[in-house]
């Protein structure tokens, strides 16, 4: 795991953003998820107790409470290593959710046998597996039921992932586009005299890198006609052109869509290393079952594309 991921994430849900694809669905996930959790949901007992692992702004909790609207003594804990915003700010008011930030999924603070549902959505395949599997069972009743969305490593967001990764890779490298911007600040900043204007007109090295700007955004183009995930570089431009806008605030604009992007970077690519093969599915369901589990896998579609593997244990 990566030492960065706590912070990376913090800052990622103090955005205000839903669920972990947000670029990819604005609000709630779709019908598909939405199905399978209300399947989940449906057998649950009145006034069960579940946990979310990896719960991230609370989207999980947030959908099985409107599942669960008239189960007063329902209750569901979450848990997720990031320091998590305060549940106003993520519209977490209904008092039967309590979210528990700066906690990890492979040493859970809950005593044995007291959950009905253990479930996670995009989360668990970040752990160490066997490891958070092994805490999943231990705090599990032993007629819960274990209920999870995890990565596919054929899936959209997986390629969709590898692809703005690679732009942001591009973005962020030495004489790519942020460090061209951030010179092009600079430059912005003399010309604001007229002193500075005449000797910017006398400074090759400064005709130089005007040039490479513009090649670079010249080339930003091109990628975006051919991408089939260009949001990123239309961002980019867009937090440059506000930057150059802003005058001398604009290089901490910059210094702060640097961190955005970097932040993002991390998120990618763990997302592509911890997608779930085969293989590896094949190992989680191994010891589900030498635990006394049964298990039923499939694959969940939404808007005809191949989104998740669902697992359900019990």
């Amino acid at each position: 795991m990566s030492g960065e991921r706590p912070q990376v994430w913090s800052r990622y849900w103090a955005t205000g953003a839903l669920h972990s694809c947000h670029g990819s669905f604005d609000q709630q996930y779709g019908g598909a998820f939405v199905s399978f959790w209300g399947h989940v949901a449906a057998e649950l007992p009145l006034g069960a107790r579940v946990l979310d692992l990896c719960t991230g702004s609370g989207a999980l909790p947030r959908l099985f409470a409107s599942l669960r609207r008239e189960d007063g003594a329902w209750r569901c804990d979450g848990v997720d290593l990031a320091e998590l915003p305060p549940p106003d700010r993520l519209g977490l008011a209904d008092s039967r959710i309590h979210l528990h930030s700066s906690t990890s999924v492979e040493a859970l603070p809950f005593d044995s046998a007291c959950f009905d549902l253990v479930v996670s959505q995009y989360g668990l395949e970040y752990c160490d597996l066997a490891l958070a599997l092994s805490e999943s069972l231990r705090v599990l009743r032993r007629h819960g039921r274990l209920a999870l969305v995890l990565h596919h490593a054929e899936s959209l967001p997986v390629r969709l992932a590898r692809a703005e990764g690679s732009h942001i890779q591009d973005l962020l490298a030495a004489d790519g586009l942020l460090d061209l911007a951030a010179g092009m600040q600079t430059l912005l900043m003399r010309a604001r005299t007229p002193q500075g204007r005449m000797e910017l007109d006398r400074d090759p090295a400064a005709l130089a890198l005007r040039n490479r700007f513009n090649a670079a955004q010249e080339q930003i183009e091109r990628e975006i006609a051919t991408s089939h995930c260009p949001d990123v570089l239309h961002e980019a431009r867009q937090a440059i052109m506000q930057a150059f806008q802003e005058g001398p605030a604009g290089s901490a604009r910059l210094q702060a869509y640097r961190q955005q992007l970097q932040d993002a970077q991390l998120r990618l690519s763990e997302l592509v290393t911890h997608a779930v093969d085969e293989a590896k599915l094949s190992e989680l369901e191994a010891q589900l079952h030498a635990s006394g589990r049964n298990t039923q896998r499939a694959l969940l579609h939404e808007r005809g594309q191949l989104m998740a593997w669902s697992l359900l244990a019990g």
